[in-house]
C-alpha cells in the first residue's frame, strides 16, 4: 500500500508542476515507480492509482480535444474544489480523509526510508522469535512426553516390586 500512496503523491506532485495536459508516456517517464514496469503492469498500476485519486476526491480527466495539440491527463482540482466552485454542499469527511492521508504521507515521507528499514528489521526479528518459540514448544512437548514415560516406568517398577536399583 505504501507504494500506491507514494505513486499517488508523485502523480499529484507531477500534475502540480505542469500546467498543461500530461501524456501517459510523460507520467511513466517521470515517476520512478512506473519506469521499470512492463506495459501491461504500468497500465494496471496507473488505472488503480487513477481510481484511488478519484476516490480521494481528485478530478483527474483525460483531455483529447481534436482541435488541441496537447492531449493527456489533467488534474482540474478536487471534487471538493469543484463543489465549492458550484456552491454545493461540501462532503466534509471526504475532505478531511483526503487531507489526512496526504498530510500523513508528507509528514512521514522524510522518515519513510528509516521506517521501512526498521520495519523490515522488526519483521525479521519477529520471524526469528516465532521460529525459536516453535522450536521451544516442540522441545517442551518432547520433555513432557519423556517425563510421562519415566513416570509410567517408575509406577510399573513400584507395582512389580522389582527395583533394579535396590540391592
Amino acid at each position: 500500500m505504501k507504494n500506491v500512496i507514494k505513486r499517488c503523491v508523485s502523480l499529484l506532485t507531477l500534475f502540480n508542476d505542469k500546467s498543461t495536459q500530461i501524456s501517459t508516456e510523460y507520467i511513466r517517464d517521470n515517476i520512478s515507480s512506473y519506469r521499470d514496469l512492463s506495459d501491461s503492469a504500468f497500465k494496471r498500476s496507473f488505472e488503480r492509482d487513477k481510481v484511488l485519486l478519484r476516490e480521494m476526491g481528485y478530478s483527474l480527466d483525460y483531455v483529447n480535444d481534436k482541435w488541441s495539440i496537447d492531449e493527456g491527463y489533467n488534474l482540474s482540482g478536487t471534487s471538493i474544489i469543484n463543489s465549492i466552485k458550484k456552491n454545493q454542499n461540501i462532503e466534509f469527511n471526504q475532505f478531511l480523509n483526503t487531507y489526512n492521508i496526504i498530510k500523513k504521507y508528507i509528514d512521514s515521507n522524510s522518515e519513510n526510508t528509516n521506517n521501512i528499514n526498521n520495519v523490515s528489521k522488526l519483521n525479521d526479528a519477529i520471524k526469528e522469535l516465532e521460529n525459536a518459540i516453535a522450536e521451544l514448544k516442540q522441545e517442551v512437548a518432547i520433555v513432557k512426553k519423556e517425563n510421562q514415560l519415566q513416570d509410567i516406568l517408575i509406577e510399573e517398577i513400584k507395582e512389580k516390586g522389582n527395583n533394579p536399583l535396590a540391592n
